[in-house]
């Protein structure tokens, strides 16, 4: 069968398109891709299924929190930048107590050691060093769930989810 006769089938939810793909209702199917790799993972054979490389759609994902609570919204930007930060600058949770002793400003600066962006937000100034110490930085925590040693593997090179500088889109804002 070629694209041409290709019947588009569209259902009300996820579990439904999973419910069809598994009945042999459809050869292929389309979603983004972190309800794909899940499916996949938790499928009775996961070998017997692709995900194919190409993104079709560009549907970023985020949490949110109620309009009216512009500090929590706030805390939560600044933590989420702090994770990409402390990874694009070589902090690990391996080495965050060696880095925190470092002469880089910037690097300061993002730790906690100098400034006070933490303390504008009415939390700890150090909560940067702090998440990285518990859970690491961004790429530690998306190997850890997501990676190539998970049944997800998700690859980051090559996709947004890389840093902006490795080709993908995440960055973190100037800490000034």
């Amino acid at each position: 069968m070629g694209w041409k006769n290709a019947t588009v089938l569209t259902f009300e939810n996820l579990e439904r398109l999973f419910i069809a793909f598994n009945a042999g209702r459809c050869d292929a199917m389309s979603t983004d891709r972190s309800a794909l790799v899940s499916w996949k993972a938790n499928s009775a054979r996961p070998a017997d299924f692709k995900i194919l490389g190409e993104t079709l759609d560009k549907s970023p994902f985020a949490g949110f929190v109620n309009q009216n609570d512009p500090r929590w919204r706030n805390i939560l930007r600044w933590i989420v930048f702090g994770l990409f930060q402390a990874e694009e600058s070589g902090v690990t949770s391996a080495n965050v107590e060696q880095r925190l002793k470092t002469a880089d400003p910037f690097v300061q600066r993002v730790l906690g050691v100098t400034g006070s962006i933490g303390k504008d937000f009415g939390i700890a100034n150090d909560f940067v060093a702090q998440m990285v110490v518990q859970v690491g930085n961004y790429g530690e925590i998306y190997n850890r769930n997501l990676g190539e040693h998970t049944p997800y593997f998700l690859e980051r090179k090559g996709t947004p989810n890389a840093l902006w500088k490795d080709g993908g889109l995440i960055y973190s804002p100037d800490w000034k």
